[in-house]
Order: C-alpha cells, then structure tokens, then sequence
C-alpha cells in the first residue's frame, strides 16, 4: 500500500505556495516565524471553510506553505508505472477504478489491471482537483492536457522557490491557468470560477499592482483531494487466488 500526490490534487495549494511568495517578495529574508505572522491571518480564512480541519493552522502552514519543496509528487500513474513488472493495481481510496469486464476474460496477458487502472485514472484525474465537487468522467486526452498544465504549474513554484517571483515565472503562470480554465469551462467545472479568481488577481500584479486577496472568494474554499491511497497485489499471487496458476 502506497500514498500518492500528484500535481491536480495539489494544485489548489500549489497555487496558496505561490500566493505567499508573492506576498512575501520584500520579506523574504526575515525568518520563518514572522513570515508565519504575515501570511497567517490570510489563511486561517481559507482553513475555517474546511470542517474536517484538525490540524494547528501554524502546522498546516509551515508543512503546506513555507516548507521548501524538492523534488517531484508521485501520482496514480507513475507509481502503478513504476510497480507494473511485479505488481497489479488491487484497489484504491478514493474509490474510482470501476472494470465492467466479464470475469471470465480476465486471464493472462488480458488481464490488464494495471491498464486499465491508468485509463480511469487520467478520465477522472479532474475529481482530484476539488473536493467540493464530483464530475463525470472525462476523454483520456483531456485528463492528460490537465494533468500537463498543473505539472507545469508546479514546477513554476519550485522556480519561484529556488530563484524568486519573477515576472516572467507569473506570465507563465497566467498563461497556463487560462488554458485550464478553458478546459474546465469546456467540461463544464465549477473549479473555473476559483481558477479564474486567481487569473484576475495574478494579472494586476504582472501590471505593477498587488494582490488583491480579498478577491478570492471562490477560491479561498477551494482545495483538492490531496492524498490517494493504492493498494498492489504481487502478480504471481493474484494469479494464484483466480485458479491461472
């Protein structure tokens, strides 16, 4: 059993990652407690729309916020990827993995689990994005296109990280929101209007201007289904508990 992260699912906290960057460009060298003091007030709004919250909001922000990054998150894709010589998808939480075929077919190289593991994941991958919402499943190339653009997105933080808030990182940045916007408005995402939120907030500080965080308003409730959960089962063992042995 393995947990995975990948960069739709964190993308709402990705874009939070950025936000503090931004407001603390002329702060960036004080220490890490009084950045704490600046951009917690801004927060504790966006944390007290989750009810499920237990966490200490200073915890939250420290582990989700102001903690350097390295490295790449492990998505659905790549770890079945990653496992699929020796190991079959078994199940997963959330739950999305639904195979309709009959039973009888699933038989040696037919068996396909992992496949198809990967095929549900990249048309439901958008459900990852907003835990408020549950959409229908989408086309593979478009879960494709959108887990591209918040790739993108996320390795635009980690620019920001290691060089600073630069104009050109944000150009980038506006620019890949407005193609995801326009993906999600043509599936119909309730997501886009806290997307677009960001996009009108994000270009009046291109122009010179500030953030203006009392904007946010769709977005300040928005955050994705961070963590999944996958469960494998060696490949000569399930081979054993269906009789192909």
């Amino acid at each position: 059993m393995i947990t995975c992260v990948d960069a739709v699912s964190y993308l709402s906290e990705t874009l939070r990652r950025i936000l503090s960057k931004i407001l603390l460009q002329k702060d960036e060298n004080k220490p890490v407690n009084e950045k704490l003091k600046i951009i917690r007030p801004f927060f504790i709004d966006h944390l007290n729309t989750l009810e499920s919250m237990s966490r200490p909001v200073d915890d939250w922000i420290y582990d989700n916020i102001l903690q350097p990054f390295f490295g790449e998150p492990l998505s659905i894709s790549e770890a079945v990827d990653s496992l699929r010589d020796n190991f079959d998808v078994y199940a997963s939480s959330p739950h999305f993995m639904t195979d309709w075929r009959w039973y009888k077919e699933l038989y040696g190289e037919k068996q396909l689990f992992n496949e198809m593991a990967e095929t549900l994941y990249r048309k439901n991958v958008h459900n990852l994005m907003d835990y408020r919402y549950l959409f229908d499943p989408i086309d593979n190339d478009t879960g494709s296109q959108i887990i591209h653009l918040c790739m993108q997105i996320f390795k635009l933080d980690d620019k920001m990280q290691n060089f600073g808030v630069q104009n050109e990182y944000l150009k980038l940045l506006f620019d890949s929101l407005n193609r995801l916007s326009f993906i999600g408005s043509k599936q119909k995402l309730k997501t886009v209007d806290s997307i677009v939120e960001f996009i009108n907030s994000l270009d009046k500080v291109i122009s010179g201007g500030r953030f203006p965080v009392d904007s946010l308003i769709q977005f300040s409730s928005w955050f994705g289904r961070r963590q999944q959960y996958l469960s494998f089962i060696k490949k000569s063992v399930r081979s054993e508990k269906m009789g192909l042995s």
